[in-house]
């Protein structure tokens, strides 16, 4: 197996640097950000660095999983490098999972080899069933990752390190395709934040604004219509003089529109508006009126990963009777357990775009990363 480390600008850079080197047939194995570090850093640029790794020998295979009753077809001929290709073995492709494995099963040390197993290998399937619930998977969330695999397992249909790679990729395949901010189009592209009260929505537009501004050379217009919190706008236009952005305030659905008109000849609009209580279903009118004074708007859910299960079911079923959405989950540095991502993408099917894990601007925000959060699910290092 070949590995080498990428360095770029940003991640679609550095993708594209891996996509020339190695083809489409890549296993992408950590994606990081790299913070300048010693006397010269002020006059340095934060980079991305993105390890891959290529099987030097073809082994292209095509399987087809039943789920649910439903057909998910693990083609290994994917156009997609973020897609695994050849997950041989634990030890490459999930990291930490044969250590995890190990841990659990100290009596008999188990060891992940190229060959069929028989039932005495089969607590293999509970550990890593408890290691979904253990990161809050939920139940039906693991059982329909982990579906059929105990059947196929006693009767030798499949080799266990194939076991690691079909768990892999099911999860891959709950967590969808991400969707992002894309400049394709023409005019300014215009994007809104919504959600609750105490999520970091005004500094995930700070992260968000400071990466284009800074890291991809966008014209920024902000627009904050969060007119009840003093603070928050204060907040943003303190960002907003710090990079040298225009910020304005509106108080009325008719002034956004003006303000609008007046960023028109930037890259990116981004609004802000104010916290709203998913059980408020007055101010939340309110706000579905907001955004219908918004032309071509795209409009971004910010929730905290911290937030228990239910409530986040109840907070975006609420807004989704207002808008469609994509989902910014944030705080990914307050819990250890990312399995609220994949139980929001099972439950509702939105579409994720980014999340943020502190508090330093630009730095703290990422795009999702489905191969960080599958590895993280099963013990890995994401």
């Amino acid at each position: 197996m070949k590995i080498k480390q990428f360095e770029a600008n940003t991640e679609k850079e550095a993708m594209l640097q891996v996509k020339e080197e190695f083809g489409k047939e890549a296993l992408i194995v950590s994606v990081k950000n790299i913070k300048p570090k010693g006397i010269f850093k002020l006059f340095k640029s934060p980079c991305v660095q993105v390890t891959a790794a290529l099987e030097e020998k073809d082994s292209a295979i095509t399987k087809e999983v039943e789920v649910d009753d439903k057909k998910i077809i693990d083609d290994e001929k994917d156009n997609s490098i973020y897609h695994s290709k050849s997950i041989e073995n634990i030890e490459d492709k999930i990291n930490e999972l044969e250590q995890y494995i190990k841990n659990g099963q100290k009596e008999n040390h188990l060891v992940i080899k190229k060959e069929q197993v028989s039932e005495k290998n089969i607590p293999l399937i509970n550990l890593i069933y408890n290691q979904l619930i253990k990161n809050e998977v939920n139940e039906k969330v693991a059982n329909k990752i982990m579906y059929g695999l105990n059947e196929s397992l006693s009767k030798g249909n499949i080799k266990i390190n194939n076991l690691v790679s079909i768990i892999y990729k099911r999860i891959i395949h709950e967590l969808g395709e991400i969707e992002t901010v894309d400049f394709s189009g023409t005019g300014p592209k215009i994007i809104t934040f919504i959600g609750p009260t105490g999520v970091g929505k005004t500094t995930t537009i700070a992260k968000l604004a400071s990466h284009f501004a800074l890291n991809r050379d966008k014209s920024i217009g902000l627009i904050t219509a969060d007119t009840y919190r003093i603070a928050a706008v204060e907040q943003l236009r303190t960002f907003a003089k710090i990079l040298n952005i225009p910020v304005e305030v509106v108080y009325n659905n008719e002034d956004i529109k003006e303000s609008i008109k007046r960023f028109e000849d930037k890259d990116l609009i981004i609004i802000d508006t104010a916290g709203r209580s998913h059980k408020d279903n007055e101010k939340l009118a309110d706000m579905e009126e907001l955004l219908s004074y918004i032309p071509g708007n795209e409009v971004y859910l910010v929730l905290s990963i911290t937030t228990k299960y239910k409530d986040l079911m109840s907070i975006a079923e609420s807004y989704m009777n207002i808008a469609d959405f994509k989902v910014i989950f944030t705080k990914l540095d307050e819990s250890i357990c990312v399995g609220n991502i994949l139980n929001f993408r099972y439950k509702l099917g939105v579409k994720l775009s980014y999340v943020t894990f502190g508090q330093n601007v630009p730095d703290d925000i990422i795009e999702v990363n489905p191969h960080n959060i599958a590895k993280s699910l099963l013990g890995g290092q994401g």
